[in-house]
């Protein structure tokens, strides 16, 4: 099976199986069927001490697996004798951080074989229902305390199929159109509002459809998928009749040829919306419609969008939201997708999963990143936290709406013929009627043949395996290592672990992430629970370092290692005031890879390292050809997010951004090095024109991976920088002879540390000390480890090794160990971690604001700086009123105070604290 990531959205478009009746799963007895572990207690008699712990598996992405841990814990405190075991999805399916990877084709089988509950995100449970779920339906009858009115409207009935309940919902999300209110306010009419009607949107979209000769600049509409299912299919109804048997194809009907033309005339005869082809997807399944790049470029009035990306694009531009239009007061217009839980029919413990499941149901979503755009299913979660009273009243509003006025899909066997009806409309040139005469035929077989797979099909006899439990030997000692830094997760760790534990069969090490879900995370946080981490670089605050054991001790007793062996970089970066509290791990840097094909047609030398921003400049200028945009090679292409490499230019350039003279230091945004600096680095794009412009406002999503992609793989990009973290979508460089060099110097040689250092800390509170000590050595004999992008061992022997170079390649190794070789100075990041971690946040965010305004709106450089210091000012006077230099949330209520462009992702506060 091959799961496509559409990035951005993740619109969950579950496949229903409807067909034969299939019967509610037996229940089996538990006495004998639990998982138990045997409890010792050597002060009594073992017959009359000896308990039984019962335990449950849920399985989940491992980036999720963190966010769980205050909810198993309140959970196993209500039920003593209860276990909440968290599985990796990763692990189970062989892949990568995310699910990231080729997905097995039983990769169902595989998820509700591994554990007892199931989130929806990992698998559908529609789909799955009667081959590999339990029937909720009696469980759900059998508890007096459960309340179906407490959902919303098609909450659970999203779940529901051939008689059986197959899941329990927590979340709502909905699609919704968002439109740009400068478009509506340039074209002179209203905004839309909440019942507004699919006439008024033909109009709306035509009316902010502009021309300039025979080129479209902005359209009323842009699509990124599912347009037939969002504008088509709720004004048909079902294109399948579920209640007949067999079930009978609908798609013939002159509504749905009525309702199909009009769609297709918004392409075909309006000229409203652009008719975009997607790309082929990556290896792994990834890839970006082509409709996000018009939104970013502003050229979309309107777009219908997943509700949860509400939150970062209202901070991105002036944009609206409003439900889907409809033609009567009570037409269901706007598509409801439910996340929720469902049980493994192999479970041996159906009370147990129902009672933890139907906990999880009344708790806010374990992710904050979710809590403040989608919808809790249930109506006294919604009450109980707050959510319709904090959520923001524009989108508030139409999601009110859209509960109202929600439809539920289910996709049975002969859907796709109809959604392919609208590309044979457009693409091929049919007419609706041959389209659909067509697609009648083609679902009436994919029917026929369903029902008839069905009824050959044999039964699946799930059992839920756990894992083989390592042996562990008499004595041995357990730790907790929890890895927190990296985008690979604790994939990388699995391995590892296994092998250290070959050499230390005395220490036996769990892997787990930090709950990144419930909001800001300090290193203090994920200390408390854990023995040992890997954590960031940057102890400034001394609660933070309260929660970590100083390593000079560990240093001191152990001769086989000293600070003498790591990169004098790397060390900063875990020293306060002359101490050391982490051991550094690996140094993640970015290089600079060049086309050689373009370079040798030019005859242009290679870079090399040394070379400086001078010469790169002249080369990117003398590599850069054409003016067409479809057709122009770009001397340089820079990340995606082009904020990343704000400070490693500016740094280079000289750029003096810190005052630490006073006390407290201060950010000197508007300094003349820092004006030199950005008018050189944005001239690169208002004066040179060597480069295209990608994402440069941190609150804006991005969307420019495909045509990064495009630009580097086509041989229309001499130079690129790259961190070395995965791109989405993945860019294959086999076809190209490329090299690898380190970023340029400045013109008096001026070259920072890495972006960002990780380390190993040891919590405060762990029983288990030297055990974290012989992991954290094992740790650091391996050349690569969190795979924290590119990275170099931040130990000095370990990156000039063999091992390295074999495991990274002998060209970006090089460029790597160059980079470092060359380090003149202290980056702008490692002094504020590691002096004024409390201007981090907006100095992070001032910098990229006035590049974002040079850019995007055409500010004079000293004018876009000279705004930021005011506020830059006005915050440290503000935190130095507030004593909150070492004060999170003070710090983020300052900031919002003095700056109400800042994104409310940055200023996030624990009001319970």
């Amino acid at each position: 099976m091959r799961k496509v990531f559409v990035l951005l959205i993740i619109l969950f478009l579950i496949a229903c199986r409807d067909g034969e009746d299939t019967a509610t799963p037996e229940t089996p007895e538990t006495d004998n069927a639990a998982e138990t572990t045997n409890s010792p207690d050597n002060t009594a008699d073992e017959a009359e001490t000896n308990t039984e712990t019962v335990t449950l598996r849920m399985i989940a992405y491992d980036y999720e697996l963190g966010n769980y841990r205050d909810l198993i814990e309140a959970f196993e405190a209500e039920n003593p004798g209860v276990e909440i075991r968290m599985v990796s999805l990763e692990e189970t399916l062989g892949l990568d951080s995310g699910g990231v990877g080729q997905w097995p084709d039983d990769a169902d089988v595989r998820i509700v074989s591994a554990a007892d509950v199931v989130t929806t995100n990992a698998i559908g449970v529609v789909d799955s229902a009667s081959r590999l779920l339990l029937d909720l339906r009696p469980l759900a009858e059998a508890d007096p305390n459960f309340n179906g009115d407490d959902f919303y409207p098609n909450a659970l009935e999203y779940f529901e199929n051939d008689g059986g309940l197959w899941g329990l919902p927590t979340e709502l999300n909905f699609s919704l159109m968002f439109y740009n209110k400068d478009a509506f306010d340039a074209a002179g009419i209203d905004y839309p509002q909440a019942g507004w009607s699919w006439d008024d949107f033909l109009a709306a979209a035509q009316a902010t459809t502009v021309r300039e000769g025979d080129e479209v600049t902005q359209w009323g509409l842009v699509q990124v998928g599912g347009g037939v299912i969002q504008l088509v299919l709720p004004r048909t109804g079902p294109i399948i009749n579920t209640e007949t048997d067999p079930p009978t194809v609908q798609i013939d009907r002159p509504e749905v040829a009525e309702m199909l033309r009009w769609y297709t005339d918004l392409f075909l005869l309006q000229e409203v919306t652009p008719n975009l082809e997607n790309p082929e997807p990556d290896e792994d399944g990834i890839y970006i419609p082509p409709g996000y790049q018009l939104i970013e470029e502003g050229k979309a009035a309107m777009w219908p969008e997943y509700s949860g990306s509400w939150e970062w694009r209202s901070q991105q531009g002036n944009v609206g939201i409003v439900p889907f239009p409809v033609d009567a007061p009570d037409d269901q217009t706007n598509q409801m997708y439910v996340t929720g839980y469902g049980v493994s029919s192999g479970t041996q413990q159906p009370e147990l999963a129902w009672r933890w499941i139907n906990f999880l149901s009344q708790q806010q979503s374990p992710n904050e990143f979710n809590q403040g755009t989608a919808v809790p299913a249930r109506r006294s979660v919604a009450e109980a936290s707050g959510f319709w009273d904090q959520v923001d009243p524009e989108y508030g509003e139409a999601l009110q709406y859209a509960l109202e006025h929600a439809y539920i899909t289910q996709f049975a066997p002969g859907y796709s013929p109809f959604l392919g009806a609208a590309n044979a409309v457009l693409q091929e040139g049919q007419s609706v009627e041959e389209a659909l005469a067509e697609a009648q035929a083609m679902a009436e077989t994919q029917v026929a043949d369903f029902l008839a797979e069905q009824e050959d099909e044999d039964p699946v006899d799930i059992v839920i395996t756990a894992p083989e439990e390592q042996e562990v030997p008499e004595g041995a000692v357990t730790i907790l290592f929890m890895a927190g830094s990296g985008p690979g997760g604790l994939q990388p760790y699995r391995d590892l672990v296994a092998t250290f534990q070959q050499t230390h069969p005395d220490i036996v090490v769990d892997l787990e992430t930090p709950s990144f879900g419930t909001g800001n995370t300090y290193l203090r946080d994920v200390a408390a629970d854990s023995d040992c981490l890997q954590w960031f670089g940057g102890v400034a605050t001394e609660a933070d370092r309260a929660a970590v054991l100083s390593m000079e001790p560990f240093l001191d007793a152990d001769p086989a290692l000293s600070q003498a062996d790591f990169y004098p970089t790397a060390i900063e970066q875990f020293t306060y005031q002359g101490q050391l509290w982490a051991i550094p791990a690996e140094m993640n840097l970015t290089v600079l890879y060049y086309n050689k094909a373009l370079f040798d047609a030019a005859a242009r030398p290679y870079p090399s390292a040394g070379w400086t921003t001078d010469d790169f400049l002249e080369t990117a200028v003398a590599l850069t050809a054409g003016d067409d945009p479809e057709t122009k090679q770009y001397g340089y292409v820079p990340q995606e997010f082009e904020i990343n490499e704000i400070s490693t230019f500016m740094d280079r350039l000289g750029a003096q951004v810190l005052d630490e003279s006073v006390d407290p230091p201060q950010l000197t945004l508007a300094d003349p090095s820092v004006i030199d600096a950005m008018r050189w680095l944005t001239s690169l794009t208002t004066e040179h024109a060597v480069k295209p412009v990608f994402t440069t406002n941190i609150a804006a999503g991005g969307s420019f991976g495909e045509e990064r992609k495009e630009l580097i793989e086509n041989g229309r990009a001499a130079m690129w920088a790259d961190q070395g973290f995965n791109s989405f979508p993945e860019i294959d460089l086999s076809d190209l002879d490329i090299g690898i060099v380190p970023l340029p110097t400045g013109p008096d040689g001026m070259a920072v540390a890495a972006n960002t250092v990780t380390g190993y800390y040891i919590s405060a509170q762990t029983d288990q000390r030297q055990a974290c000590w012989e992991w954290i050595k094992f740790l650091l004999d391996q050349p690569i480890a969190g795979q924290f992008g590119n990275t170099i061992p931040a130990k000095t022997s370990l990156a000039e090794s063999d091992a390295y170079a074999q495991a990274v390649g002998t060209d970006l190794a090089a460029a790597n160990r160059a980079t470092i070789s060359g380090i003149t100075g202290v980056s702008t990041s490692l002094q504020l971690s590691t002096s004024a971690n409390w201007l981090g946040t907006g100095f992070f965010w001032w910098q990229s604001y006035a590049y974002d305004q040079i850019l995007q709106e055409g500010v004079p450089v000293e004018e876009a700086l000279t705004a930021v210091q005011a506020k830059a000012d006005a915050y440290r006077e503000c935190v130095i009123a507030n004593d909150a230099i070492e004060d999170e949330d003070g710090q983020s209520r300052c900031l919002g105070q003095v700056d109400d462009t800042v994104p409310e992702f940055f200023i996030d506060v624990d009001e319970e604290e």
